[in-house]
């Protein structure tokens, strides 16, 4: 789970793309079962470590920029964090 989160935060980091196209292309990539990229980005959103505006709905059509607030990728030497 720890490997997928870190892929996950990864692909949000570098891709412009809705949440719904990063977590189907990583269920493909990895040959997972359908919806386990989202769970694990509503593992994320739990854990606190990707931050969005909980007053807002999430669309999982919309892109990453205009949901996500933070992005908190924690590495074992500290943490590094992306702002939108």
């Amino acid at each position: 789970m720890i490997y997928l989160c870190d892929v996950l935060l990864e692909k949000m980091t570098e891709s412009s793309q809705t949440i719904r196209k990063i977590t189907a292309d990583i269920d493909k990539e990895y040959k997972l079962q359908t919806g386990t990229g989202l769970f694990v980005f509503k593992h994320l959103i739990a854990t606190k470590r990707i931050k969005l505006d909980m007053n807002k709905e999430i669309k999982l059509n919309e892109r990453l920029e205009n949901l996500v607030i933070d992005i908190k990728k924690e590495r074992l030497g500290g943490d590094s964090i992306v702002n939108y």
